[in-house]
């Protein structure tokens, strides 16, 4: 690499490289390189920041979600756990940066099947991103609809509506009706009321959301309704009064 020929292996400019080439890979997709980079990114700015910088609970993240994609989930929630306790340790309460921790250790605990477990983790970072950032924040909208979700497949449809109601407004507000964001939004959720039974909605709902885009490209139409997963239209459409 140009930076380690430049300055040598022990660089802080070596670890934003690799954080950077880190970054891109997660963005495509090639999460195992990914994780193998951010691996090499913690080891390094260890050794030179400390065991309890900041900068070092966000590479913690960034290789919480690498390794929550890979399906290395105890891996994962031991990288939002120390990272977790660097935040907290530095008495950043308030801080956006607890939030988004605590959304990530969440999602790893839904990667598990462990919805129970992710609910207190959402609560609590809803709490923090509204004192901070405001109830109609798209950082608070994001994790609202992470909670609708696993309050859905916890059995809590109703509070689970709710929560999505006001995750889908603020992505309307952001996004535009029409945007595709908002309708992979109401199909992710869509995926989760069928997990928790209520097919009959959540066909309405994925219904709906391939209505408003007005989808007439046949892959784009299997890549919204993939987001379903074993609960795509075809098989939502076999419950249908």
């Amino acid at each position: 690499m140009l930076f380690e020929g430049s300055y040598g292996h022990e660089h802080p400019r070596v670890a934003m490289a690799l954080n950077n080439l880190a970054a891109v890979e997660l963005a495509r997709g090639d999460d195992e390189a990914a994780r193998d980079h951010l691996q090499a990114v913690v080891a390094l700015r260890e050794r030179l920041l400390g065991p309890a910088h900041p900068m070092l609970a966000t590479t913690l993240a960034n290789l919480g979600v690498a390794q929550r994609r890979t399906g290395a989930l105890d891996d994962a929630r031991g990288s939002y756990g120390r990272a977790l306790a660097i935040v907290r340790a530095r008495g950043m309460e308030r801080d956006p940066l607890l939030a988004g921790l605590l959304t990530g250790a969440a999602n790893v605990e839904v990667a598990d099947g462990r919805d129970d477990a992710a609910l207190p983790l959402f609560d609590e970072a809803l709490a923090l991103f509204e004192a901070t950032l405001g109830p109609d924040h798209q950082e608070y909208g994001r994790c609202r609809l992470n909670r609708a979700r696993a309050r859905a497949r916890s059995g809590q449809v109703a509070a689970a509506q709710e929560d999505f109601d006001h995750a889908i407004a603020i992505a309307i507000a952001v996004w535009g009706r029409a945007e595709a964001q908002v309708g992979l939004d109401r199909l992710a959720f869509a995926r989760a009321l069928a997990d928790a039974g209520e097919h009959q909605r959540a066909h309405a709902l994925a219904e709906l959301a391939l209505a408003e885009l007005a989808v007439d490209d046949p892959e784009l139409r299997a890549d919204l309704a993939a987001v379903v997963e074993g609960n795509d239209l075809a098989v939502l459409a076999e419950t249908r009064p």
